[in-house]
């Protein structure tokens, strides 16, 4: 929202701009569960990641009410994706028996994380009198989570090729 009245939008322009990110979000997790329940959810994470980056540079060259609109929805499309796939990586990682403990342990960091993710942004703009430089930090920081994704691969385990949820695509038919 800073980020749109720093470009000159109204404030009515980027609240309507955050709800249809919104809506888009949660209509779009049906789009990306069909998605990963075809295709292991490595590779789809690592493109979400991608579109995430692309989303970012969408943003760095958004001028116009109208432009922000699609912006809002694309965003939402594509984070929306992430926020549903995220939980599905952990399974697949470290097994279904420790996934309670294991999200445990992280989840205070991805808090914090979402907690101050904001503030830093707008730390970086009083700094310095522009958000690029925050914009520029969050799309090397999702190009590499793609990067990582891509040398990260599911532990093998015994029986892994029984279980669906941990196979690497669509089940035999």
């Amino acid at each position: 929202m800073p980020y749109f009245q720093d470009k000159g939008l109204a404030l009515g322009t980027a609240t309507a701009a955050l709800t249809i990110y919104g809506l888009f979000s949660i209509l779009s997790r049906f789009v990306w569960g069909y998605v990963v329940e075809r295709y292991h959810v490595r590779s789809v994470i690592m493109v979400n990641g991608l579109l995430v980056a692309g989303t970012i540079l969408f943003l760095l060259s958004v001028t116009s009410p109208s432009v922000i609109m699609v912006y809002a929805a694309f965003q939402g499309i594509i984070l929306g994706g992430f926020i549903g796939l995220n939980p599905l990586l952990w399974p697949n990682y470290f097994g279904r028996g420790n996934v309670g403990a294991i999200r445990g342990t992280f989840m205070p960091f991805v808090t914090l994380s979402s907690a101050f993710g904001p503030l830093w942004v707008n730390m970086i703009f009083d700094s310095g009198g522009s958000y690029r430089p925050a914009y520029w930090i969050l799309l090397t920081g999702w190009l590499l989570f793609v990067g990582l994704m891509y040398f990260a691969r599911p532990l093998k385990r015994p029986g892994a090729a029984s279980d669906p949820g941990l196979s690497h695509g669509p089940p035999a038919s």
